[in-house]
């Protein structure tokens, strides 16, 4: 992904279904009722340059209860990246009275030897350096791979562990929140390259359907790329994974892709054996209103082995699922669409855009980017728990009643059973480089039961 790239790419993932939707045509929404006596707080505002703008990612906790996470944009300025700044890694850190203090740990450039444009999320490792990925920038300006480690001073040291090169043997552009094994590899995906260019164009940006990637630590301290798979497209497989994987017991990935043809997404699983990583696909998201179409975020696993995930659209409304894949004898899984968002009218959370998070009791709990009241009639989206026994949802904050919107972030909840997350809009509406197709930098928010 080139330069000229990178801000087309940030100004696609800033607009989300918000554009989407807007394209469609969605009508007005009523104003939504508010599902439970759930307290939201505005835990931090983001304020553009040279701070961040815009966080699509989910958030990651500390021992001590700091938090971390990335921007897209924001930062110190810079031309390449519409002027906005190229993102940043952030903590928040809780202090005396409620309040909480935010340290910018890395601001991103367009430099060969930084990446630029984080979409995902961050992790931690028991060492406490956090690792995650970039769309752009880095060695080919294919979006990179990176970790940032406490220093002495205070400060944290920025290493790049990878730069994808969108060539046949390697990926491009990664939207992966990473996960790390047990030894210490770390896995993800690219949405674009890997070694079926014919397949999908994707012009301007790379070609290729993407792959699923892994990364192994050295002892020398350099880190190996291993593509453990390139997705094919065509009828028979899916392309462009928009996420990362998650990992069972076994060691076997999962993940969604969002297109195929002639359905529309897939869901697969990745098997190891000595001979490399075999392929499974679950299930075929098809067209039409019976099932979810366009699979979102990452899934996630029970206890028993069910695979639970969102779409971004199809079901009753046309505006989204969330949905259970469990396994059956032999190689079968059977889907069931659990929810079809928005069946009684789109004052109702609809659109997500990020998957659900399960609780020890077996709830799932996730974000609309629209649905509830406010946003020029569109909902200016919200946090729900839904409960697969019942087959009940509860709508437990509507962003309209907030003074920030527009969550795309997966969910992250802690022991006491508080839920955080982060948006792309509202916050400190004012900033004037924070002036996208909804106003403000978007916030970090806490929703307590």
């Amino acid at each position: 992904m080139k330069q000229i790239q990178v801000g087309m790419v940030v100004a696609l993932m800033l607009a989300g279904n918000w554009a989407l939707a807007q394209s469609q045509g969605r009508g007005p929404n009523a104003p939504g009722q508010s599902g439970g006596a759930w307290k939201f707080t505005d835990l931090y505002d983001f304020q553009g340059s040279p701070d961040g703008n815009a966080s699509t990612a989910g958030l990651v906790q500390d021992a001590s209860g700091n938090l971390y996470g990335t921007t897209l944009s924001g930062g110190p300025k810079n031309p390449n990246c519409y002027e906005s700044g190229c993102g940043t890694v952030f903590e928040l850190s809780p202090g005396k009275n409620g309040s909480w203090k935010e340290t910018v740990l890395h601001s991103f450039q367009t430099l060969k030897t930084d990446g630029c444009a984080p979409f995902g999320g961050v992790i931690l490792d028991s060492m406490g350096n956090l690792y995650g990925t970039t769309l752009g920038c880095g060695a080919y300006g294919d979006g990179t791979v990176y970790e940032l480690s406490p220093a002495h001073n205070g400060r944290w040291k920025f290493r790049l562990l990878h730069s994808f090169s969108g060539s046949k043997k390697d990926g491009a552009v990664s939207q992966s929140t990473p996960l790390m094994d047990a030894e210490g590899n770390l896995y993800g995906t690219t949405a674009y390259g890997g070694s079926h260019p014919e397949a999908c164009q994707n012009k301007p940006l790379p070609p290729g359907c993407g792959v699923v990637w892994e990364l192994v630590p050295g002892k020398d301290g350099h880190w190996q790329e291993k593509v453990l798979y390139s997705f094919a497209g065509g009828e028979n497989d899916g392309a462009n994974p928009p996420e990362g994987v998650a990992m069972d017991q076994q060691g076997n990935l999962y993940g969604v892709t969002e297109f195929g043809a002639p359905f529309q997404g897939t869901a697969y699983r990745l098997t190891p054996g000595q001979s490399g990583w075999t392929e499974t696909v679950l299930h075929k998201f098809p067209t039409g209103n019976n099932d979810g179409t366009y699979p979102v975020g990452i899934p996630t696993l029970d206890v028993q082995g069910n695979l639970f995930g969102v779409t971004g659209d199809g079901g009753e409304a046309g505006l989204g699922t969330i949905w259970e894949l469990s396994p059956g004898k032999g190689r079968a899984w059977s889907e069931t669409v659990l929810f079809s968002f928005a069946e009684g009218g789109t004052s109702q959370p609809n659109a997500p855009y990020a998957g659900v998070i399960l609780d020890v009791n077996g709830n799932l709990y996730g974000t609309t980017v629209e649905g509830g009241s406010g946003c020029e009639g569109f909902g200016c989206g919200a946090v729900y728990r839904f409960s697969p026994k019942r087959r009940e949802l509860s709508e437990l904050l509507d962003f309209g009643t907030t003074t920030t919107n527009s969550p795309e972030a997966p969910l992250l909840m802690d022991k006491e059973g508080n839920l955080y997350g982060t948006t792309t809009s509202g916050g400190a509406v004012g900033a004037s480089n924070c002036q996208f197709v909804l106003p403000g930098c978007g916030s970090v928010y806490r929703v307590s039961p």
